[in-house]
């Protein structure tokens, strides 16, 4: 009997923490959004840093997030859509010799959609409904010189309706990156990234990215396929405005008739939001963000990836809280 992505998720709950269950705010896209495009590798460890901050002992990441975009309108049919979702996020890395670290990161995400009328488009009510997002990412990280780094990893994400085969939900990747510091107030990534999609060719993805260092509160920075300008309004706040793009894919279970049986569901976006990062102690991060998904678009192709229908959504709010553990 071929395995469930519910099992799996069972499966792997302990590994990935993902018993929180489930997606990342607007705007602020995960690995597993972006095909893990490493326009951010990891900080190098500082010599003199403590375990858990870049130094030399083991480091833990812990997060927890959820999301709520509001209803919105689909366009040329009487469809509309809400949707909601809830993540978790576990990381772990360390030392390898003087120069290597190695990172294993594990995510999953569950997201609601609260389609209404939606037969108007694709001839049924609820293609669907709920539907998981696992993804696995080692890496390693080798640090060259202070001021040049390196990160390569895989990727392996499982992604559908809970009731869908595994092995109609798995697709694969790897990526490689590098960080160069050119001064103390800038610093370049250049990296690329190559993924397979759900009935869709293999996707390549280059990318350039960096951080900058204004002044003493003020920073601009890349983050996946996007964009966050922050400013320190004291050493517990900061505000930031965001934007970024998004793109998910889920594999749909078995129907015993009709176009959709085991196709796929598509969502892209794109978000530009504002917030407010909250740091009551060292290693805990409180995010509150809220915007807008300017551009929207769902898809529902068939088994062999021939597209049944596509339409736009009009531009609607969201708002997300996140929890983040470093130690």
């Amino acid at each position: 009997m071929p395995r469930r992505l519910s099992t799996t998720l069972a499966l792997l709950a302990p590994a990935a923490c993902a018993s929180i269950a489930l997606a990342q705010p607007a705007g602020q896209p995960t690995g597993a959004e972006l095909e893990r495009v490493p326009t951010r590798p990891a900080k190098p460890a500082e010599p003199d840093a403590p375990a858990g901050q870049g130094g030399n002992g083991l480091a833990f990441d812990l997060k927890a997030w959820t999301e709520h975009v509001f209803r919105a309108d689909v366009h040329d049919s009487q469809a509309d859509v809400a949707i909601t979702r809830f993540g978790g996020q576990f990381g772990i890395s360390g030392p390898i010799g003087e120069r290597w670290r190695w990172n294993v990161e594990a995510a999953a995400e569950a997201s609601w959609y609260d389609f209404s009328r939606l037969s108007t488009l694709v001839g049924v009510d609820d293609p669907v409904e709920d539907v998981l997002q696992i993804t696995l990412t080692p890496s390693l990280l080798y640090r060259h010189s202070d001021s040049l780094s390196f990160l390569a990893g895989g990727i392996i994400q499982f992604s559908g309706e809970p009731d869908a085969d595994v092995s109609d939900t798995a697709t694969y990747g790897g990526f490689f990156g590098s960080r160069w510091k050119i001064s103390d107030s800038f610093s370049l990534q250049i990296g690329a990234a190559v993924k397979t999609r759900l009935e869709e060719n293999v996707r390549f993805f280059p990318a350039i990215g960096f951080q900058w260092q204004i002044n003493e509160r003020v920073m601009l920075a890349t983050e996946g396929a996007g964009l966050r300008l922050s400013a320190d309004l004291n050493p517990q706040w900061t505000f930031f405005l965001e934007g970024g793009y998004a793109l998910r894919e889920f594999r749909l279970d078995h129907r015993d008739s009709g176009p959709l049986d085991e196709g796929v569901f598509r969502d892209e976006r794109v978000t530009i939001g504002a917030g407010f990062d909250f740091k009551p102690s060292l290693n805990t991060t409180i995010s509150l963000t809220g915007g807008a998904a300017v551009w929207s678009q769902f898809r529902f192709d068939n088994r062999d990836g021939v597209e049944i229908a596509e339409e736009e959504a009009d531009p609607t709010a969201y708002v997300g809280l996140a929890v983040r553990f470093r130690f």
